[in-house]
């Protein structure tokens, strides 16, 4: 399919808006700090960075783009970075640099690696990361946005990302980047606290939910993937099983029972998993995020099995397609690192980027990639 891609994000936008308040809303907004959401727009798609590859253009730039020429009205951008994907960065740069010692590094290399929560992995050695290219040599404007010793990497990565996304200097709404995961953990700490129906649903057809969800990208099958929870070993995720109404990992097994999960969940032994957390910021709280190319199609397989459980009408268009890909093929403003980047290295004319980029054909794909291989 071929269009403007200003067409695409302007209908994104609109594609975001919701003005359904609920308990579930008023509890992500406490978690959030955010008094109003009718006034922000959601994203899971960065992975809590804002630097997207030469060929595609992310969802955090367009929107900005058209707040600050006043195509759409200004909003809120919320980031929910998925940071259980620090580590898988083959496809564009994400994450962070210690200061304190200039020879250790995180994530600014470009690598393939097993996955792994940023919220809970050390920083790597730069002798240990077989690409030495560094970003500082490049880009000396990231040094002084890395300059404090963190330790939670998650939040670490947030404040720096909201602090470079700021010196883009645009007319925009507030742009706020939190860890998905942490959210949900969060939220999902009150709602077992507070003994929520929902929750209880969810477990009494968790057989339905497991059926639905196998072989979905980012839920489970028999070697990849989760069922709902990580289990967290020596800052490691293991997977966990369920069968016979007990979740089982490599050193822990617990049942549905609230009090065990809430106890595990206050002491780090386990995270919520990709499908669980989507569901308490998203589902529950009926808000649309714009999401990457798969989570386009698996977030809507997962919210099939939860419209069936809930006895709910269709909730599919909770789940947007938040980037894409363009043909930058003659566009020389743009450094190989994308759009992000740019924006604060060269000072480049942000009408300029905005005519240029947006007047680019844009190539969406229909193809439905939102399942494991098998």
């Amino acid at each position: 399919m071929k269009s403007k891609s200003l067409d695409i994000h302007i209908q994104l936008y609109k594609n975001l808006q919701f003005n359904n308040n609920n308990k579930y809303t008023q509890l992500l907004k406490n978690e959030l700090g955010i008094k109003n959401l009718n006034n922000s727009i959601f994203s899971t798609a960065e992975h809590i960075a804002p630097f997207n590859t030469i060929n595609t253009v992310s969802f955090l730039l367009p929107q900005l783009l058209l707040q600050h020429f006043n195509k759409v009205e200004k909003k809120d951008v919320i980031i929910l970075g998925g940071s259980l994907v620090s580590l898988d960065n083959i496809d564009y740069p994400r994450g962070f640099y210690e200061i304190s010692n200039s020879k250790k590094a995180f994530n600014l290399f470009s690598q393939k690696a097993r996955k792994n929560a940023v919220l809970l992995t050390d920083i790597v050695k730069f002798e240990d990361i077989k690409d030495k290219h560094n970003f500082f040599d490049e880009y000396d404007f990231l040094r002084k946005n890395f300059m404090k010793t963190y330790q939670n990497f998650a939040y670490q990565q947030s404040e720096i990302m909201e602090k470079i996304i700021k010196e883009w200097l645009f007319n925009s709404g507030k742009i706020i980047v939190k860890p998905l995961e942490q959210v949900a953990k969060n939220i999902l700490i009150r709602l077992l606290e507070n003994d929520d129906k929902s929750i209880k649903l969810l477990f009494k057809n968790i057989e339905i939910f497991k059926r639905d969800t196998y072989n979905v990208f980012c839920s489970w099958n028999e070697t990849k993937g989760t069922f709902l929870f990580w289990e967290v070993t020596n800052k490691k995720l293991n997977k966990i099983d369920f069968n016979d109404n007990i979740f089982k990992g490599k050193d822990i097994s617990f049942s549905l029972d609230f009090k065990e999960i809430l106890i595990l969940l206050k002491n780090n032994k386990i995270l919520p998993s990709v499908s669980l957390s989507l569901f308490i910021v998203s589902w529950l709280p009926n808000i649309p995020i714009a999401g990457g190319h798969r989570q386009y199609w698996y977030w809507q397989y997962m919210i099939e099995s939860f419209d069936k459980i809930f006895q709910t009408k269709s909730k599919k268009k909770l789940s947007q397609f938040g980037y894409n890909k363009l043909n930058f093929q003659d566009l020389n403003i743009l450094s190989k690192y994308g759009t992000g980047l740019e924006l604060v290295i060269n000072s480049i004319d942000k009408n300029k980027l905005f005519n240029e980029v947006f007047n680019l054909l844009i190539y969406k794909s229909d193809e439905k990639d939102g399942y494991y291989e098998s």
